[in-house]
């Protein structure tokens, strides 16, 4: 885990946050992998300098509480 091990990635404490470690956790031998393919190719794109403008009324309100956005 490239990202991770170099302290790259940092990861929002929300509602979702539980099922997301778990699904990348038991992957890949997890019934599930859409979160971790997920992950993986939105780091790649950032670390091309891929990047986005998401509108805030995509993010939880959770995460507008803790000052993410």
């Amino acid at each position: 885990m490239q990202g991770t091990e170099k302290g790259n990635v940092f990861v929002l404490l929300s509602d979702w946050t539980e099922s997301y470690l778990s699904q990348l956790e038991s992957f890949p031998e997890g019934k599930y992998k859409d979160m971790a393919d997920a992950s993986s190719n939105g780091f790649a794109e950032l670390t091309k300098g891929n990047t986005a403008i998401v509108p805030p009324d995509c993010f939880a309100e959770k995460d507008r509480e803790n000052g993410w956005i």
